[in-house]
């Protein structure tokens, strides 16, 4: 479940077409991850909220997480949310970057599909290449993270007995 949450993360960075992510609620360690890869983001504007909880629980944050938060998350708040483990709130996490724009949790679908319908209307060659330009070191970076994060989770998930032998 670790890679397979890695990959999606790097994959969604990725991806050739616009992304417009709609959080209704609560993003949580891996939501917030997912969320923060996507190109366009759009959470409600109360009742909920954006944690990357790992070292609040003892985790030690996967390597992938910090560059996907190293792409998205305002400097400032970068170490806040990964080392402090502090919750942030609608307007915190919109100055902190988990967000783009907030919705009151009623418009909130309705506002991403008009996002998304807007974006649909880009050219599409020129986005993605230009996410491409914009993201690659990112992706690079990335795409290495999500590798050692493979190594790491190897020493510490169980090996099948034929892999063992």
């Amino acid at each position: 479940m670790l890679a397979a949450g890695a990959r999606l993360a790097e994959r969604l960075a990725a991806f050739p077409r616009p992304i417009v992510a709609a959080c209704t609620g609560h993003a949580i360690a891996m939501g917030a991850f997912l969320l923060l890869s996507a190109d366009l983001r759009i959470g409600p504007d109360r009742d909920a909220r954006v944690h990357i909880n790992e070292v609040q629980i003892g985790m030690t944050l996967p390597w992938f997480a910090i560059e996907v938060c190293r792409m998205r998350l305002a400097p400032p708040a970068l170490n806040r949310a990964m080392l402090t483990a502090e919750p942030y709130f609608p307007q915190q996490a919109l100055a902190a970057g988990f967000f783009d724009e907030l919705a009151a949790p009623e418009t909130l679908l309705s506002v991403a599909r008009e996002r998304a319908a807007a974006l649909v209307k880009l050219d599409a060659g020129s986005f993605t290449a230009t996410k491409q330009r914009v993201r690659q070191h990112t992706l690079e970076a990335l795409r290495d993270a999500v590798q050692k994060d493979l190594a790491d989770w190897a020493h510490f998930l169980p090996q099948p007995a034929a892999a063992r032998a």
